[in-house]
């Protein structure tokens, strides 16, 4: 054979060799703990997180895993539980280029992590060294627990944390009055104020004992008999959203027949809740109303607070701070 013959041969085996060293497998990652076949572990804390990768020539550049919580019960990953997933392992560290086909740990769930009587998903995906991944992750949400043609069962797990998280965190939503963060809507009749009409104002010395010191925002009017006006209000949900405590507003009146506010809440489908579905507030004195609400909350969204203001001829009603204590996720 000659060296020209030779040096052919060499190419084309070289040729082929870098054709063919790529070709594989899509990368795989597999749920080993808890289980993403049966989808039916009832945990406590510690969970240990545990995984396989495997099956790609190339090997497996990292692997993304992600923690998700549950906040409907359909089985579904919608698309607000997807945006609030937690990426782990919680260090942001990669899980680098290895296929691994023995179970290892990526991450300890603890009772900072994990939340009791609630279900969660772990979702994973695999990069390889080519780029490829082995499943689109802008096509998770909506899938359920058992996968789909994008993301195999074994790469989604839905569990049960029973016992052993924490109670979650509470944490507050504030509006407080202010000449923004409210639009004011007039309902067609008996709108006029005369000379007067809705003002922002601060009652109460500021530095003194008293705890009764709070702006407010005011309807008032001179016009003959009872004039209104509404105000709305729209407050931001967190994405840490995990659920709605008692809503309590702040409100004094002149006399308590005829200056009223009404309350309203609408939730994030623009239902009105029916535990504030038009509540009558009036007292001659600061009060306190409290409100539970009911309705559909959703992380990342808003609700919409309306307060009808009524009074009479040189009369006033006036609403001073509204607080919503909500349930984090952590």
């Amino acid at each position: 054979m000659s060296i020209k013959t030779l040096f052919i041969s060499f190419a084309i085996i070289l040729t082929v060799g870098i054709a063919f060293a790529w070709v594989g497998s899509n990368p795989t990652v597999r749920i080993v703990y808890p289980d993403a076949i049966s989808d039916a572990d009832i945990c406590k804390v510690p969970i240990n997180v545990s995984i396989e990768q495997y099956n790609t020539a190339q090997g497996i550049d990292h692997t993304l895993v992600w923690l998700i919580e549950e906040t409907n019960g359909d089985t579904y990953i919608s698309q607000a539980e997807w945006d609030a997933r937690v990426d782990m392992p919680y260090t942001g560290a990669k899980i680098e280029d290895i296929n691994r086909e023995a179970p290892f740990v990526i991450a300890e769930l603890g009772v900072d992590d994990l939340i009791a009587e609630t279900y969660y998903y772990v979702v994973g995906i695999g990069k390889d060294l080519n780029g490829d991944y082995s499943s689109d992750s802008t096509l998770i949400p909506g899938v359920s627990m058992d996968g789909d043609a994008n993301i195999s069962d074994s790469a989604i797990v839905r569990f049960y944390m029973e016992d052993g998280g924490s109670d979650g965190i509470t944490r507050y939503l504030h509006w407080s009055p202010s000449y923004n963060g409210y639009a004011l809507s007039a309902d067609g009749g008996n709108n006029d104020g005369g000379d007067s009409g809705i003002i922002v104002a601060f009652s109460g010395t500021l530095g003194d004992s008293d705890t009764t010191d709070t702006p407010y925002i005011e309807w008032s009017s001179t016009t003959a008999g009872v004039t209104d006006y509404d105000v709305i209000i729209r407050i931001n949900i967190p994405t840490d959203y995990r659920s709605m405590g008692i809503m309590t507003v702040d409100y004094m009146s002149d006399t308590v027949l005829e200056d009223t506010a009404t309350v309203y809440v609408y939730d994030s489908t623009d239902t009105v809740d029916s535990g504030a579905n038009g509540v009558t507030m009036s007292s001659s004195t600061w009060d306190t109303e409290s409100l539970v609400l009911a309705g559909t909350y959703t992380a990342g969204n808003y609700l919409t607070v309306k307060l009808h203001l009524e009074c009479a001829q040189n009369q006033k009603i006036r609403v001073g701070t509204i607080k919503i204590p909500y349930v984090a996720t952590r």
